[in-house]
């Protein structure tokens, strides 16, 4: 089986249950969803190169022209690496499937790119509960008419801090 069938057989798995998680549980949506980025990035990636790959080929070679890739799409170096420790997952799984023999993805050099981030993202959910919200700074500071509330922002630091104390909703 190649390297291709065997990443679609992989996600397969990890939907239907028979491929589990280290701990013996069923894969959740999102590492679900996170494979099928993985392979629609993998499956661009070689129609970019005009090849398919198996995997003898995934060497450092390999890995540099796949960095490379998301590099040129401004891909954060999370998301690069999201893909990367995907395809390092699904070819130490072939190589204890015995599907092969090639033990370069499992090298120091072949490192899964992260940096830190300052990005905060909200669930669906998230974003519904804050939406049905009614928010004015007015109303969580009490304040009736804009001039009240134009006098408060322009307090000093601790008087403001004393306004916030007494308000019903930090108080």
């Amino acid at each position: 089986m190649d390297l291709n069938t065997y990443i679609r057989r992989y996600i397969d798995g990890m939907r239907n249950g028979e491929r589990k998680t280290e701990s013996g549980m069923m894969y959740s949506e999102g590492s679900i969803k996170n494979k099928v980025s993985f392979q629609s990035e993998f499956d661009k990636f070689q129609r970019a190169k005009g090849r398919k790959y198996d995997y003898d080929d995934i060497d450092m070679d390999f890995y540099n022209d796949f960095v490379d890739f998301f590099n040129r799409k401004d891909y954060s170096p999370n998301t690069t690496g999201k893909h990367i420790k995907s395809l390092k997952e699904i070819m130490a799984a072939a190589l204890a499937d015995g599907m092969h023999t090639n033990t370069q993805s499992s090298m120091r050099a072949f490192k899964i790119l992260s940096s830190e981030t300052d990005t905060v993202y909200l669930t669906r959910r998230e974003i519904t509960d804050i939406e049905g919200l009614e928010l004015s700074v007015m109303r969580i500071t009490g304040h009736k008419t804009e001039k009240e509330f134009l006098k408060y922002i322009r307090v000093g630091e601790e008087e403001n801090a004393a306004l916030v104390a007494r308000s019903k909703f930090f108080g």
